[in-house]
């Protein structure tokens, strides 16, 4: 399914198979007045930066931060 990201927001917004697309984020557009132009992408943003999970058979250790 394909999404529309914005870098600068990172919004995410899914497109239906019959929705037009917009070409600049919305979200910048109404609220601070920039038109910052959306790319198509096969993953929503909110999942770039996860952390990977080992594929082991082993627990995953929690990293604890200083």
């Amino acid at each position: 399914m394909p999404y529309l990201n914005c870098p600068r927001c990172r919004i995410t917004v899914r497109l239906r198979a019959d929705a037009i697309a917009p070409e600049h984020c919305p979200r910048c557009e109404r609220k601070h007045g920039v038109r910052e132009a959306v790319f198509l992408s096969s993953t929503p943003s909110r999942l770039w930066n996860l952390p990977q999970m080992p594929t082991s058979g082993a627990a995953a250790v929690p990293v604890q931060r200083v």
